[in-house]
């Protein structure tokens, strides 16, 4: 905005029944410096970043030419209360020369800035849009060969090997732009289920096979047992027959159980002389119950030992059980997760806390935990990948707030530069006033008072102004 140097005012006394708000110095040209503003600083059309600038500077020379008569009013208004009407209606009509130019302007700059604005917010969504098309075929291919890999059995180790391999290669030479460490994760996450997976498997098959190996012994265990019970069931049934035959003869009988073992001849020709054998009944008798005592203590024996053997497959099942649940633990631990006082599995760095307690990870079958494990990976992940979002975010508003106290400060240091000027234009408006201490001679006694209190209150009004703008200053 050009300037113009204040011309020297002369003071002098000025009466109120001569004061004209039009022929006061300070407003004197006004009209014409309005005039000169428009004509130096025509409407501009923006095109692009310069005339963009160029058209701020227009609208600032014009909302500069109008608060001048703005500032100018409400400096006279506050000085001299009766003549305020006229000030404001000859402000008014000064201010009508700029204002339409100015809302002409303000609304071509509202325009492009809107325009600018509706452009980043469409860069915003085709640059979200393109990262999330990304991170969703990531999260895709890592969805498919992780259902894969859970589904894979152990003859197919081989071939799913190499189909993996295959799959992981075709996604490499896909651009995966900034999400290249996330890929690799991802990659490492699958490459670590797979292994997990094979090792599950292949300690699966060998279990498999100890135990067709433990079932194959246990059944000719038990049909080596089942032939000796047929064996012993025949003996007694044949015994039961051949006492049913001798009971009539027991008395006569003297060697019982040679008698009762006798082949089928000799027992049928034993039967035909048992009259002859009466002596030995007692004898035989004695035999024969030693013997069923002795069958019976093997019997009983061979009872005991098949407990045992039962107690001690069952001994050995609840210590891989033991041992089963401490590989967990361990694996749990190298993940991340460590048991607490409380049964639970917690991370402390990222206060995560699994579902699943001990007893539940204790119970579960191979399938459930590498499942679980797997859950509790990606769970870890996620925190952390909130931890770092958090603190990103944390650090771009703290960016932000410094950089708009900083256009704040650097705005209030501008202001304060542009209104040196007039402050220096309206204390030497209020001195060229000149309101005089002699009070006029006037025979009416309260007119003279009045005049009185009225000089009295402008000079004291003067006077607290310019405090005011040295106080600014």
């Amino acid at each position: 905005m050009e300037t113009t140097a204040t011309p020297e005012i002369k003071k002098e006394v000025i009466t109120l029944d001569k004061v004209n708000v039009r022929n006061l110095p300070e407003l004197q040209g006004w009209k014409q410096k309005q005039k000169q503003v428009v004509k130096n600083h025509p409407f501009v059309a923006i095109k692009d970043n310069k005339t963009y600038e160029e058209a701020k500077k227009h609208r600032t020379a014009l909302v500069s030419a109008r608060t001048d008569i703005q500032k100018q009013d409400k400096l006279i208004a506050s000085k001299l209360k009766e003549l305020r009407s006229e000030s404001k209606k000859v402000a008014d009509e000064l201010i009508q020369i700029t204002q339409p130019h100015e809302d002409k302007q303000q609304d071509e700059v509202k325009r492009y800035e809107d325009k600018k604005e509706a452009e980043r917010k469409e860069r915003e969504r085709i640059e979200r849009e393109r990262k999330e098309a990304i991170q969703n075929k990531i999260n895709s291919v890592y969805a498919y060969w992780k259902t894969k890999i859970s589904q894979l059995e152990f003859e197919n180790i081989s071939e799913f090997e190499k189909s993996l391999e295959n799959g992981i290669s075709k996604q490499d030479s896909e651009e995966m732009e900034e999400f290249e460490m996330d890929w690799a994760e991802k990659k490492n996450l699958l490459k670590n289920q797979l292994e997990e997976r094979i090792k599950y498997i292949t300690e699966q098959e060998e279990a498999r096979k100890e135990r067709e190996r433990l079932a194959e012994e246990r059944r000719k265990f038990e049909e080596e047992k089942q032939k000796e019970e047929e064996a012993r069931k025949a003996r007694e049934k044949k015994l039961k027959e051949r006492n049913a035959k001798l009971k009539p003869y027991i008395r006569f009988i003297r060697d019982y159980d040679q008698v009762l073992y006798l082949s089928d001849e000799d027992f049928d020709k034993e039967l035909e002389s048992l009259d002859h054998q009466a002596l030995e009944q007692n004898k035989f008798e004695a035999k024969r119950k030693a013997k069923e005592a002795e069958e019976k203590k093997q019997r009983e024996a061979e009872a005991e030992k098949l407990r045992k053997e039962k107690e001690h497959i069952e001994a050995e099942k609840q210590a891989q059980a033991q041992k089963t649940f401490e590989i967990r633990c361990n694996r749990l631990g190298e993940v991340g997760f460590v048991e607490n006082h409380t049964g639970a599995f917690v991370n402390d760095s990222h206060k995560v806390q699994l579902e699943s307690l001990v007893d539940d990870v204790y119970a579960m079958d191979m399938e459930e935990f590498e499942d679980f494990i797997q859950d509790a990976k990606t769970e870890l992940v996620n925190a952390k990948a909130e931890a770092e979002r958090k603190a990103q975010e944390e650090a771009e508003l703290k960016e932000k707030r410094e950089a708009e106290e900083k256009a704040k400060k650097e705005a209030e240091a501008k202001r304060q530069k542009e209104l040196q000027p007039d402050k220096s234009k309206a204390e030497s408006f209020i001195n060229a006033l000149g309101f005089s201490e002699e009070i006029p001679t006037i025979k009416d006694k309260a007119i003279e008072d009045l005049l009185r209190n009225f000089a009295n209150e402008a000079k004291d009004l003067q006077l607290s102004y310019i405090d005011a703008l040295n106080q600014i200053k």
